[in-house]
């Protein structure tokens, strides 16, 4: 439930009347009104996401609308941790950052879009987990920045960032294998030999890890 902090000082005329529900005049529901107005302005400030790119969405609105804990804490443990990760990680060409950028906002403003603000207590970790790695896929791809268009040093730095253990897990190994097919199906004839080599090789792995 959301609360309207009313100061004090600024209260105190009105508190008189808090016995008497019946007796409130009409200037006090208008405070009410206009405390509930802001409190929901406040909140949605927090969860907007703006071009800028930033990290702390995930402390001041994911994770404050869908608190989780344990396996299921993605928003922190996961999320914010990569999103620091990728934006202080320096050396990118110039399709690499591009690629970041527009990866990263996409992650956000996805999640923004599925997250209930209203009833938080109602959220559901292990369904918005899997809702947020299947948006890794399409957030990686997109036609105006996709991974699968970046130079092999990028996709070097991109391993070196990920946590091997975050790979090798059941939501990282299908993510990783669901975006190589992707770019074997539709980049193969855009890319230099050895790339399309690394990526078939990583696929076949992945693939048998998966299986076993």
């Amino acid at each position: 439930m959301l609360v309207c902090r009313v100061q004090y000082e600024c209260a105190r005329p009105f508190l008189s009347w808090l016995v008497r529900p019946l007796a409130w005049p009409s200037t006090l529901y208008l405070v009410i009104a206009l405390c509930v107005l802001m409190q929901s302005s406040h909140v949605q400030a927090q969860c907007i996401i703006q071009g800028t790119l930033s990290c702390n969405v995930y402390n001041t609105c994911f994770d404050r609308y869908c608190p989780c804990t344990g396996a299921d804490n993605y928003f922190i443990s996961y999320g914010r941790k990569y999103c620091d990760r990728f934006l202080n990680e320096t050396g990118w060409s110039a399709a690499g950052k591009q690629w970041r950028d527009k990866t990263l906002l996409c992650l956000q403003k996805s999640i923004a879009a599925k997250l209930s603000l209203q009833s938080p207590t109602t959220c559901d970790c292990r369904e918005m987990k899997e809702f947020a790695f299947q948006t890794h896929i399409n957030c990686y791809t997109q036609n105006t920045a996709s991974v699968c268009k970046l130079p092999i040093a990028d996709w070097r730095k991109i391993v070196s960032i990920v946590d091997t253990a975050d790979v090798i897990d059941s939501y990282g190994a299908k993510q990783v294998l669901a975006t190589l097919k992707i770019c074997i199906s539709d980049y193969s004839s855009e890319v230099t030999a050895d790339i399309k080599a690394k990526w078939n090789e990583a696929k076949t792995k992945l693939s048998s890890f998966i299986s076993n």
